[in-house]
């Protein structure tokens, strides 16, 4: 038995993700500009060494609209080079848009055109990811090949840095907003918001009150509550794996794949288990679910009160089309396959790895 061992992401261009459109199209490939009817300007872009919130930021500042006026179906990773349709509310001319976004750092506008409603999370399927794994102590022939891998929230989940947004959110749901404001700026240094006015940003928190700053950022602390829902599904995911206990629970059911390849919880078949993950609209607690929710002292009245409605989730998620060659550089391997929409790619390298 050998661990194989490499060192992801050295560089954002090691690692390119390219969303998947709902129609088949990649956000690379939705090129063009077309100044049709509708409210909305949906752009793709390439963005580089971006986080999506960050970035979503920088579009609302530079075309002059308010952050909720710009949207996007998926958070991709700060460290890579990301293609990604956004959508923006404004009547302003593409033109005049892809300029004003051509000029963000490290962002080239490749399409614009207008539509009459948001960017939705329906609207993408999933993502092809191109990653070069660097010094590794194997060669491609060495890598296991794999058809589904353990349906894992990943690490960026819960958290660039110190991996603790999943605290800050079940200090949240507890309503302990004094904690969730220690939590969040005494472990992590990473903030959504710039590292630079993080100090200053936390004494005005004391100032205003943790609860009236919560509601100001409250994009970015929506996602510590989403983390909180993920460790939830991860803890029991590990506990079903080890108990062998993977098949559909009461409330849960079986799917199928849709025509790209992906798990599809609206997909009638048998191939993969579908459950809920713990929100409002989640109406049977399994065993693994009461266990962890009183582990971490929350109730399904507290994902109520959050408007954390809930959702579904396979157990495991199929690598589609996966590839590996060695790379042209020294100690290197390239890998390229698709995921869909939710899954991992870093999850997935993991599991690539394991030891063979």
């Amino acid at each position: 038995m050998v661990a194989l061992e490499a060192k992801i992401k050295s560089s954002p261009e090691d690692f390119v993700v390219d969303e998947m459109l709902a129609d088949g199209r990649l956000a690379s490939e939705c090129t063009g500009f077309n100044e049709s009817a509708g409210a909305f300007i949906w752009v793709a872009l390439k963005k580089i060494n971006w986080n999506t919130i960050d970035l979503a930021r920088e579009i609302a500042h530079s075309v002059h609209v308010s952050e909720k006026q710009v949207n996007y179906g998926g958070i991709k990773d700060r460290t890579a080079v990301a293609y990604q349709v956004f959508s923006i509310n404004t009547r302003e001319e593409i033109k005049s848009v892809k300029e004003k976004i051509g000029r963000i750092r490290d962002v080239e506008v490749l399409g614009a055109w207008r539509n009459n409603r948001w960017i939705k999370g329906e609207d993408f399927v999933g993502n092809r990811f191109e990653i070069i794994l660097r010094e590794c102590n194997f060669r491609a022939r060495d890598v296991k090949r794999i058809d589904k891998f353990p349906n894992y929230f990943g690490e960026q989940r819960f958290g660039s840095m110190h991996g603790n947004s999943h605290i800050v959110g079940f200090h949240l749901l507890k309503g302990d907003y004094d904690s969730a404001i220690r939590e969040y700026f005494a472990e992590n240094e990473c903030c959504e918001f710039g590292t630079g006015r993080e100090r200053e940003m936390y004494e005005k928190s004391k100032r205003y009150g943790p609860q009236m700053f919560v509601k100001h950022y409250w994009r970015v602390f929506k996602l510590c509550l989403n983390a909180a829902q993920s460790h939830l599904f991860n803890e029991e995911l590990e506990m079903r794996i080890a108990n062998n206990e993977l098949g559909p629970l009461e409330g849960e059911y079986t799917c199928g794949r849709n025509r790209f390849g992906f798990a599809d919880v609206n997909v009638e078949g048998a191939e993969f288990t579908v459950v809920p993950l713990v929100g409002s609209e989640c109406k049977i607690l399994n065993k693994y679910k009461q266990m962890l929710m009183k582990k971490y002292g929350v109730e399904s009245e507290d994902f109520r009160k959050a408007e954390l409605k809930g959702g579904w989730r396979t157990l495991f998620a199929p690598i589609v089309d996966l590839k590996v060659e060695d790379a042209e550089s020294k100690n290197a391997v390239k890998l390229s396959f698709k995921l869909q929409k939710g899954a991992y790619a870093t999850t997935a390298v993991k599991e690539l790895l394991k030891k063979v």
